[in-house]
């Protein structure tokens, strides 16, 4: 098995596309449904605003979207592609529309020629938080770190002329992995909100289960092997082979019989933490948020978190003490980067073994003791100069509050005393790693 994956890993290597070419931006679409297929999606929708939770896998319905839909542009040539859409989301901030077009909404279409990948979403620009989706864009591109397309579109359906600004938000699989440039590998999440999941997400929400219980579910679920793998339906032997290798994989660190090091790329790891500090809050990094890509090439999981959360502003956790995504024995001169609900939706279990590593731990330190290497200033530049698609007064206070994070973390890292104190803990987690 091991020769036939390792020859598997050496086909992905050339195999790999070198090129893949972004499809030029599309000002609108029109969503055409048969009126038996819109009378369901709307009944659906009707259900969700009374009842406030969405169905476990909701169904999909048939349509068909037309491009150029603007009237300006109306000369163009109409091309219509065929799919399914279905409602999307978990928080009563996806339904709460009148208007069913308005709701979050999921797209699976038949071939890729629409925006050059079959899956994607539509949400309303509330829920997306206006522009925070293309900030966190910036903060990956800095980084040189994958990144999903997201990009503005007018929408309207056939059953109305009402024209709605959306966000788009790509889907995760081969799209992304060939967009990315990735060596082939794939990408899986962890099924926090299978059905059993579902249920006790509902069930919490009612209080029909207590926090403890809610948790235990949660926990279950991420230690039970419930992976899945993105673009799974038409996968051939050898994909197989790869997909059994990387759950095989993840399943031995969350085990502890594969420590972190070994699993995960630690660089860009310590990279998506340190966007996550810029950020002021670990939301994208939560059980049911985070992805992970496997490179068939070092086979190793990197990490690729989802949905980003309105940043927080670090200066009001704490005005003096530096912030760490990780608890360390000296607490009392670090402050830890969490979130508020973390007792609930911060399942620690597959992220405490990589956070607990001292390599993941020695190479975040040195990070922050050479902070003028990540070349701040200039992610700063590229915040300034973003020309905003929303003038909405949420997208204004996101862009200050990243800024003045970024500021405040330069800030304390300048400070003596503070070098002081990381380089005693590089010192402290060497003596350890020699020790051991």
């Amino acid at each position: 098995m091991i020769k036939i994956a390792n020859l598997f890993f050496l086909v992905s290597f050339f195999l790999v596309k070198l090129t893949f070419a972004n499809s030029e931006e599309i000002e609108g679409i029109k969503i055409n449904f048969s009126l038996k297929e819109y009378v369901k999606l709307k009944t659906q929708h009707e259900e969700i605003l009374k009842k406030k939770f969405i169905k476990y896998k909701p169904k999909k319905y048939k349509i068909i979207i037309s491009t150029n839909i603007d009237q300006k542009i109306g000369h163009k040539k109409i091309t219509n592609y065929e799919g399914q859409v279905y409602l999307d989301g978990f928080g009563r901030e996806h339904f709460w529309f009148k208007d069913v077009i308005q709701a979050t909404l999921k797209f699976e279409m038949k071939d890729s020629g629409l925006f050059k990948f079959k899956e994607f979403k539509l949400l309303d620009p509330r829920p997306a938080y206006y522009d925070v989706p293309f900030f966190y864009n910036l903060l990956l591109g800095h980084f040189k770190l994958p990144s999903r397309k997201i990009s503005m579109i007018k929408i309207r359906s056939n059953f109305s002329d009402k024209i709605y600004l959306k966000v788009l938000e790509e889907s995760f699989g081969k799209n992304f992995i060939d967009s990315n440039l990735l060596p082939g590998g794939l990408i899986f999440k962890i099924s926090i909100h299978n059905k059993k999941g579902h249920k006790a997400f509902i069930d919490h929400k009612n209080q029909i289960i207590s926090d403890k219980e809610y948790i235990n579910i949660l926990n279950q679920n991420v230690n039970s092997k419930n992976f899945s793998k993105y673009d799974d339906g038409n996968d051939d032997e050898l994909e197989n082979l790869q997909k059994q290798f990387a759950f095989h994989l993840f399943q031995k660190y969350l085990d502890k019989n594969k420590k972190a090091s070994e699993v995960f790329d630690l660089d860009t790891a310590v990279k998506y933490f340190l966007i996550k500090t810029i950020w002021g809050e670990m939301h994208s990094l939560f059980s049911h948020n985070i992805r992970f890509y496997f490179n068939p090439i070092n086979k190793k999981i990197f990490l690729v978190p989802s949905d980003p959360f309105y940043p927080q502003s670090l200066k009001k956790i704490n005005k003096n003490k530096i912030a760490l995504p990780f608890k360390v024995n000296s607490n009392q001169k670090f402050i830890t980067i969490d979130d508020p609900d973390s007792s609930l939706f911060y399942n620690r279990d597959w992220a405490k073994n990589l956070t607990e590593d001292n390599n993941f731990r020695l190479l975040y330190f040195k990070a922050l003791l050479n902070i003028d290497e990540l070349n701040l200033s200039s992610l700063i530049d590229k915040i300034d100069n973003y020309n905003p698609k929303f003038q909405n007064k949420l997208s204004k206070k996101a862009k200050e509050t990243i800024k003045g994070n970024i500021n405040h973390i330069t800030h304390l890292m300048n400070l003596e005393k503070n070098k002081k104190l990381i380089k005693s803990n590089i010192e402290f987690i060497e003596r350890k790693t020699i020790q051991n």
